[in-house]
């Protein structure tokens, strides 16, 4: 894509943040977030992030597990009105709880696969999609491998903050083709690095579901590791526990063939803490919905829910 056409279609495809405050490029606080995320060249991402998930998994004797516990919960506000269940022995039990049944309805065939904001929902520009003002991001490096990859056409990129429910389910109904395991960097991917770090989403380790959905075309569920949160599992793929074990990971990715039959809502996997699920159509899945003007478009950051139609008109 032309440089100038580029900055044309990230300017008016920018996404805002109505509660950001405004800043201008010499606010003391822009600086700031400069330094940190210039800073983030120097730690070692995997490595904290495996120590992070080592202290999650502690089991806290029961003199501290309340104290502890409850003290994370009411750090980030979570809701655990919805768990499934109780008695949780580590912070990880807590970020990773299954909710009551009920707790999320199924509004349709096409729905989101996660709690979380949905930050962008469009058409892809030539292979590429809008990461923030000024960056792009490559959809052939973003999925990896797979058939189908040129014909990708529409996306939606959906951030899970530390609050969020962490398990990702099947957004529509098909075969479940394959799954990958592409590893990489865990830069953190809250709003100030996903605004600065160019290729924030390519660059970091993801998980790659491929559906073939049952109405036609494909689909992509790209899990996307992130700072503290290096560990995602999936029960479509035992082999894989990204960042477990420190040192033991491979170097290179991984797919697995599975051709197995998937319903809407099934669990695909989960996430320790919070980070981003990125949902990608080929043209045959957008026509197989009704064409581009039938899905929900979405440059602005709009809190959503598992199992929430992406469907327009479906949510009224």
């Amino acid at each position: 894509m032309p440089q100038a056409d580029v900055s044309k279609y990230e300017q008016s495809h920018q996404a805002k943040d109505p509660n950001q405050p405004k800043c201008s490029p010499k606010d003391p606080r822009q600086r700031l977030l400069d330094a940190a995320a210039l800073l983030f060249y120097l730690v070692p991402q995997n490595f904290i992030s495996w120590l992070t998930g080592v202290l999650a998994r502690v089991r806290w004797p029961r003199p501290l597990r309340g104290f502890v516990l409850q003290g994370f919960v009411d750090l980030f506000k979570i809701n655990m009105d919805e768990a499934q269940e109780t008695g949780f022995q580590s912070i990880e039990d807590i970020f990773t709880r299954a909710l009551k049944p009920g707790s999320r309805q199924i509004q349709g065939g096409f729905v989101s696969p996660a709690d979380g904001f949905l930050v962008r929902s469009e058409p892809l520009r030539e292979g590429q999609g809008v990461q923030a003002k000024g960056l792009v991001f490559g959809f052939e490096e973003l999925l990896g491998q797979g058939g189908g990859i040129s014909k990708a056409s529409w996306y939606f990129t959906i951030y899970l903050a530390p609050h969020n429910y962490h398990r990702v389910h099947a957004p529509c109904s098909g075969v479940m083709r394959e799954v990958g395991h592409i590893p990489g960097d865990l830069w953190p991917v809250n709003e100030p690095f996903v605004a600065r770090i160019p290729r924030i989403f390519t660059r970091n380790e993801r998980v790659v579901f491929r559906i073939e959905t049952q109405e036609g075309g494909m689909l992509w569920v790209v899990m996307v590791g992130a700072f503290n949160v290096g560990r995602m599992t999936s029960p479509w793929a035992p082999f894989l526990t990204t960042n477990s074990d420190l040192g033991s990971g491979s170097p290179r990715a991984r797919w697995e063939s599975l051709e197995k039959v998937i319903n809407v809502g099934d669990e695909l996997g989960t996430f320790m803490l919070g980070s981003t699920v990125i949902l990608v159509l080929d043209q045959d899945a957008v026509r197989a919905r009704g064409g581009e003007a039938s899905l929900l478009a979405m440059t602005d950051k709009t809190m959503v829910q598992m199992g929430q139609s992406l469907v327009r008109g479906m949510n009224d």
